[in-house]
């Protein structure tokens, strides 16, 4: 069954049931999506979630760096048939979507939103929210937040490396400057969580504990150096959600297939840029 799939599941006598999850490169798009509904209304669309498949998702994105970035995958390797094919525009949404995963696993993580110890819904100390505001301090482990800071780098370091390869194409003539690809598809990523958030906050829908339109707000406003070009595609669908009317919740959607539609190219570069690595 594909990742983000409605079901449910009905027996005719009392019953025990085991099952298990993977990810595919080829259905990734639709576990970014899922992720997200979880996040936004978990109790709403779902009976648990799995904190610990994230660990899966870092080590796709490692092995693509390892693969694509560090050239340790031969192509004749039977785990090279993991790797997306960047000549083509699905490979290429493909792995943005593990990047943009990458970049957001901090931010779409369950515990980023808690005090340590916090019961979903209680009240912080006027001592606890401002260590929780001021200085990020949640129910996160440090183990898991430099595993979190480890994924964002390597997925910076792929966008990069991807950047410095290829290019798009509308036609023979005309090009797309890479970097604004990425950051049009992270706006809009970060444009339909807060939207969707907004929306599920007006339908009094919890999705993960604690969490708040403003939380997501702040934690985007943190992610990377403020003049870094993704940070400043961040701030302003930030500033989009925040203080705009022209958009429609309803209308909103994630889909990177809106920006990079089948006009969309995808060719590589020869000779490549420099590449300044990990």
């Amino acid at each position: 069954m594909r990742p983000n799939t409605p079901h449910a599941v009905f027996t005719l006598e009392h019953s025990v049931f085991e099952g298990g999850h993977f990810y595919a490169t080829s259905t990734i798009r639709d576990t970014l999506y899922g992720l997200i509904h979880c996040f936004v209304a978990e109790r709403y669309i779902s009976n648990t979630s799995h904190g610990a498949s994230r660990f899966l998702l870092r080590q796709m994105l490692a092995f693509y760096h390892t693969a694509l970035v560090k050239g340790e995958v031969e192509r004749d390797e039977r785990a090279w048939a993991h790797v997306p094919n960047l000549e083509t525009m699905d490979g290429l949404k493909e792995l943005m979507t593990v990047c943009y995963l990458g970049i957001l696993m901090n931010v779409l993580d369950f515990e980023t939103y808690s005090y340590p110890g916090q019961e979903p819904g209680a009240a912080l100390t006027p001592k606890q929210a401002q260590r929780h505001m001021l200085h990020d301090y949640n129910a996160m482990s440090l183990l898991n937040r430099l595993a979190c800071m480890r994924a964002r780098g390597l997925a910076l370091d792929l966008l990069e490396w991807v950047a410095c390869n290829y290019e798009l194409r509308l036609s023979a003539e005309i090009f797309e400057n890479t970097h604004t690809v990425f950051a049009t598809g992270m706006n809009r990523l970060c444009v339909s969580l807060m939207l969707y958030k907004q929306l599920a906050e007006m339908q009094s829908i919890e999705g993960a504990p604690n969490c708040t339109l403003e939380a997501i707000g702040r934690q985007l406003q943190g992610i990377l150096p403020d003049d870094h070009y993704l940070q400043v595609g961040i701030d302003h669908a930030i500033v989009e959600v925040f203080t705009s009317d022209q958009y429609d919740s309803s209308d909103e959607s994630m889909s990177l297939d809106i920006d990079l539609d089948e006009t969309w190219s995808v060719h590589r570069l020869d000779p490549p840029a420099k590449h300044s690595g990990e």
